[in-house]
Order: C-alpha cells, then sequence, then structure tokens
C-alpha cells in the first residue's frame, strides 16, 4: 500500500550541499555577479550557441528551485539564503513570504505545470545539463557551468530576473487548498490517503475483490457533528485530476467492517467520527486527488494527495 500523506518523488535536480563541502556556491558567493546580472562572466570563451543552451536551462533550474523552496523543499536556493544572512546580503523576501504563506499547505508540485513548465521539463533539463557537463574534459570548464547554474540561482535569491517571482502562480493554487472544511452540519477531514492493489482489512471475507486494470485508493475521513441533534454524514465522491480532466468515482467498495463507509450510521452532537473510504479506481490514472464528501451545498472539494500511474 502506497501512502500518499507526503508527497513523494523529487522535483529538483539541485538540492542543497553543506557549505564546507560545495566550495562552487562559496565561489559563487565570493564573486557575487548574480547582484550585477553578470552571471554570464562565467561562460566567457563559450561558443555562443552553447551560451544560449545553458541560459535556457538555467531558466529551468531558476523556475525549480524558486518553487522548491517556497514548498518547503531542500534546496539549493534554501542553502543560499543561509548564505546571504550570513553575508548580510538581502534575500528574496517575496519567496520568504510565499513560503511561509505555504507552511501548512499541500504539496502539489509532482503534477504542477504553469506555462510550459512541468515535471518533464525539469527532467529534460536535468538530462541536457548533464551531457553539456559531462562532454567538457576540463575541469576548470565544468566549474565554469556550475558557476554559472548556480549564480543564475543565487540570483533568484537577490531578487534578480524574470523568475524572481515565478512561484506567485504555484502559490496562489496551494494556498487556496485545504484537507478540511465546515460542510453542512460537519466539520470534515481528510486525514490522508493510501493506494494499492489490496485494502488490507485483514479479512478475507471483507477483502474486496481484485481486478485486472485496477486498485484501490482509501481515504481516511474525519466527520465532528456540529449541530445539537444526531446527523447522518455521507461519503461523497472521489476527483482525480488526469490529463487535464477530472474524473469522479462515486462508488465506494461495500466492506462491511468497523471503521470501513458510512452504513446510514448517525453522529451525536459534538462527536467525531473517523471511518475509511474505499474508492476502485484504474491503474492507468494519476494525479492530484481531492474528495467531494456528499451533501455538499457549497461543492467543496478537499485535498488529500496525490496518486502516480500502476507500474
Amino acid at each position: 500500500m502506497r501512502w500518499i500523506l507526503a508527497v513523494t518523488g523529487t522535483l529538483l535536480s539541485l538540492t542543497a550541499i553543506a557549505a564546507d563541502k560545495d566550495p562552487i556556491a562559496t565561489q559563487v558567493m565570493k564573486d557575487q555577479f548574480f547582484s550585477s546580472a553578470e552571471c554570464g562572466k562565467y561562460l566567457d570563451g563559450f561558443a555562443a550557441q552553447e551560451q544560449d543552451t545553458l541560459s535556457e536551462l538555467a531558466d529551468v533550474y531558476e523556475k525549480s528551485q524558486a518553487l522548491g523552496f517556497v514548498a518547503g523543499r531542500d534546496t539549493l536556493l534554501g542553502d543560499f539564503q543561509t548564505r546571504f544572512i550570513a553575508s548580510n546580503l538581502r534575500f528574496n523576501s517575496s519567496l520568504v513570504e510565499f513560503k511561509e504563506k505555504l507552511k501548512d499547505k499541500p504539496n502539489l508540485l509532482s503534477n504542477y505545470e504553469y506555462n510550459g513548465f512541468s515535471r518533464q521539463t525539469i527532467d529534460d533539463t536535468s538530462k541536457k545539463w548533464k551531457a553539456i557537463l559531462n562532454s567538457k574534459k576540463s575541469k576548470p570548464i565544468q566549474a565554469n557551468i556550475k558557476k554559472f547554474t548556480w549564480c543564475r540561482i543565487a540570483a533568484v535569491g537577490a531578487g534578480m530576473g524574470v523568475n524572481a517571482q515565478f512561484p506567485s502562480d504555484y502559490v496562489q493554487r496551494a494556498s487556496a487548498i485545504t484537507n478540511t472544511a465546515d460542510i453542512g452540519y460537519f466539520r470534515v477531514k481528510a486525514e490522508s490517503g493510501e493506494y494499492g492493489k489490496s485494502v488490507g482489512t485483514g479479512n478475507k471475507y471483507s477483502e474486496p475483490k481484485t481486478w485486472a486494470g485496477s486498485r484501490f485508493f482509501i481515504v481516511h475521513a474525519s466527520f465532528k457533528n456540529l449541530d445539537t441533534e444526531s446527523r447522518q454524514p455521507f461519503e461523497g465522491s472521489l476527483f482525480i485530476n488526469y490529463n487535464g480532466k477530472d474524473y469522479e468515482f462515486d462508488s465506494t467498495e461495500p466492506i462491511m467492517l468497523e471503521g470501513y463507509n458510512m452504513w446510514f450510521r448517525k453522529i451525536n452532537p459534538l462527536i467525531t467520527m473517523k471511518t475509511k473510504l474505499v474508492y476502485r479506481i484504474p491503474d492507468e490514472i494519476y494525479g492530484d486527488v481531492y474528495w467531494r464528501p456528499g451533501r455538499n451545498p457549497t461543492d467543496t472539494k478537499l485535498w488529500v494527495g496525490n496518486v502516480e500511474a500502476a507500474k
């Protein structure tokens, strides 16, 4: 069973390195070309076409590092923030504010796309960058490629360039997402989600049968009755955003065990009931997962996590 309370996988190709183990960052901080938009000095002597290619790749790294930083990931940009503070340099205040705003928000980086930027873009960029780096036999030339890239990332930290505010769209999306809401008579929370080929009930008579090409998604949910009398909650639907479309799954598996589903059970006032809602989903589908509880006049959807395509 795959837990997705925290999104797994990495979107970033450059992560923070301890200060005493990153001489490239140390030299970049010493030169401070990032503060005057002169990172290109590291590529003096390179062919014009190669300079253009490295600049395009650095643009993607700037975006991925800025996104990773505001999402609380371990990034090279975060390392530069520490170095900026130690050197009494002003770090990009917008990124710091963005990061604070997203402190308790879900991480949506795995499937984030914006203006041609995507996880696939990061993967392609990493391959191209490494290919160029490995094609150079001279250690000083390799070092200059790294310095240029590191410098461009540091420039984002200094608030320089077109990508200094790049995460604003992501922040707007992520900050609007929640896993808790007051819906009807209840305070409803999607506490976590998991998925896999089996449910794991521990009871062979209650365990749903496995079908070829499908698997199960389990929402760990809680309902607190906020009313002054007993009320009945309803399961609702699971939504997976796949290839730009929302696919709705409104049928739960009929598991007749304590701790699963609703079974038309009422909840007394101010009592919280926890349960597991099990939905069957196809193997091929992947993307961000939302749950819309039933009897929902505002059509509120709660974020559950992310599901990857079956391998």
